[in-house]
């Protein structure tokens, strides 16, 4: 769920779909090898992110940080 959820009792929140994220890495990156990556993995890597104030970005920085990881390096990104 992109947005947080809602602590509203008169209104009905249902999940629609489970949207899985993937990381994208060159062939010979040692991530590659992973079969699970997890928040510390990327403790020293730079992360390439979607522009700021995007959700994904938002949600995805936040996870990093409740697990001890402030993604830095990182480079920004508009449009694909």
């Amino acid at each position: 769920m992109l947005q947080p959820e809602t602590e509203d009792r008169e209104l009905y929140v249902a999940t629609l779909i489970h949207e899985p994220m993937a990381l994208v890495a060159p062939l010979k990156h040692p991530l590659v090898a992973y079969t699970r990556v997890e928040p510390g993995d990327l403790k020293d890597e730079t992360i390439l992110n979607t522009e700021s104030g995007c959700t994904y970005r938002i949600r995805f920085e936040q996870y990093l940080n409740r697990h001890g990881i402030f993604a830095d390096p990182s480079l920004e990104f508009w449009r694909i």
